[in-house]
């Protein structure tokens, strides 16, 4: 039986051409500059601190990103009075008299440490400015400023473990191992503070609810703001999306946060180019002219593709007589997407006035008695009516209605074995149809005004068949854009409702 492989780009009457070519621009080289979308929180417009306890959430989250000072502005006017709130403020009245210390300590005296790029590093200390630290250069961190905010519960636990007593008291670095979530707090509570070890154990949803709140302040606030605003104020909300499965009465508020993630997303999918909205590498080549290759042995990509009708009953020759049952081909880790039996997927861009398809594949084995090698590329936006193909790479047909033109090319060179990587390519542009292999052309045929549009491959085989990788390159229509980043913000939407 004949292992057929398909590579199709799809083409469309001179009528439609027309009327897709108008709304082709260079939108695609602005990608990166464009402004911030419009983003009004509409979801956040009647949220608010709720009750002492999110005030106290909120304060401790300040506390331990490096910002005690707001923490105690924040709840001081709450606590005062509250002989519940009132010991929490004086642990980040201490806790802020703590980090003062710290930095004076290390002011020309003693080095710093910190976690850098998840490396503990030492710095020296060189002056104080207006909300930052300066730094002696070092090749080791390559840092020559440090703003204050970095120093920060975690930074004040990892320096609280030269001297438990030298800038805070004893508690201090159980209490700020907490702040960051870290299980270790109990341990270092163990003799230093246990009846504040058995209070924080009570409070197991605490910090979650408090950077839940932040990121949805966060938000709030980033409305009307750039489009890095809008990032920062996602990333939050992604960071904290299961703060509030953590607080049996606080569902209301997931609900917040998903209403608000929605907003952004749908705010945010307009800015997004061709790099995020495929699941490939993707490169521009000016003039709204893309090449975008999928590398299916790194294990991504296939979902850029679907499943469409088997091309291989259009050109014939081919029989699917013996053909093992039709699965999903599926994608192999360190080996590429696998196909067996016959299908044909559909790319989801459509391109304008030109477009070329590489193939790297590779052919896993020969059924008995069988051949190997047949290659099949083509384009097609009208089955049965406007098409071309490259039938095994070794004829060129090309049919608009009743104009058919065809060119055969030898067969010298064709020969192919199982687990050798080979290469085919096939090209539509400037009116010609184009077909090599291993990087040698094989025939070329002058089409005319023929255009594509979809982009298609696939295989009919008895043995499987592995691509490793598939390079598509063209001027896709910007209309394809809208349509992606529509898919790509129910995709995203989706993704952030099951965090």
């Amino acid at each position: 039986m004949l292992h057929s492989i398909l590579a199709l780009a799809c083409l469309s009457s001179s009528s439609v051409v027309e009327l897709l070519e108008a709304q082709v621009s260079p939108l695609y080289e602005a990608l990166g500059g464009q402004e911030a979308p419009a983003y009004a929180a509409g979801a956040l417009v009647d949220f608010g601190l709720e009750g002492p306890r999110q005030t106290l959430a909120c304060a401790l989250e300040l506390a331990r990103g490096g910002q005690p000072e707001a923490a105690l502005e924040l709840l001081t006017p709450v606590a005062e009075g509250d002989e519940g709130l009132e010991p929490w403020l004086e642990r980040l009245q201490e806790f802020a008299e703590a980090r003062e210390k710290l930095i004076n300590k290390v002011l020309g005296k003693t080095d710093l440490r910190l976690m850098e790029g998840g490396v503990q590093v030492e710095l020296t200390v060189t002056a104080r400015e207006e909300g930052r630290l300066v730094i002696e250069a070092s090749e080791e961190h390559g840092l020559t400023e440090l703003p204050l905010q970095r120093i920060d519960a975690g930074t004040l636990a990892l320096n609280a473990k030269r001297s438990t007593t030298s800038f805070g008291p004893k508690w201090l670095p159980g209490f700020a191992l907490w702040l960051e979530g870290d299980e270790g707090f109990s341990e270092a509570l163990e003799r230093a503070g246990r009846k504040l070890r058995e209070e924080l154990a009570g409070e197991p949803g605490l910090m979650g609810l408090g950077r839940g709140l932040t990121a949805l302040q966060g938000a709030r606030a980033a409305a009307g703001g750039s489009l890095a605003q809008l990032e920062d104020a996602l990333g939050g909300l992604q960071a904290s999306s299961g703060a509030f499965a953590t607080v049996d009465d606080l569902s209301e508020l997931r609900g917040t946060s998903n209403a608000a993630g929605a907003e952004l997303l749908a705010a945010l999918g307009p800015s997004r180019g061709f790099d995020a909205l495929l699941e490939a590498d993707v490169e521009l080549l000016g003039e709204g002219r893309v090449r975008v290759v999928y590398d299916f042995a790194a294990g991504r990509g296939f979902d850029d593709f679907e499943i469409t009708d088997d091309w291989f009953e259009l050109g014939g020759g081919y029989p699917s007589a013996g053909l093992p049952e039709s699965a999903t081909p599926v994608l192999v880790p360190d080996s590429g997407l696998e196909f067996t039996g016959s299908h044909t997927l559909k790319h989801r861009l459509l391109f304008a006035d030109d477009a070329a398809v590489e193939l790297q594949l590779k052919y896993m084995g020969i059924a008995q008695n069988e051949t190997i090698g047949v290659v099949l590329a083509g384009a097609c936006v009208r089955p049965g009516r406007a098409w071309a193909v490259a039938w095994n790479f070794m004829l060129l047909q090309a049919i608009d209605g009743d104009r058919e033109l065809s060119l055969s090319a030898d067969a010298d060179g064709l020969l192919a074995f199982p687990g050798k990587t080979y290469t085919y390519e096939f090209q539509l542009k400037g009116g010609e149809l184009r077909m090599a292999t291993r990087g040698t052309e094989r025939a070329k045929l002058d089409v005319g005004e023929f255009k594509p549009g979809e982009v298609l491959f696939g295989a009919r085989t008895k043995k499987p068949i592995v691509f490793e990788r598939v390079t598509i390159e063209g001027r896709p229509f910007v209309e394809d854009m809208a349509l992606l980043q529509r898919g790509w913000i129910a995709r995203q939407t989706a993704q952030f409702f099951s965090l």
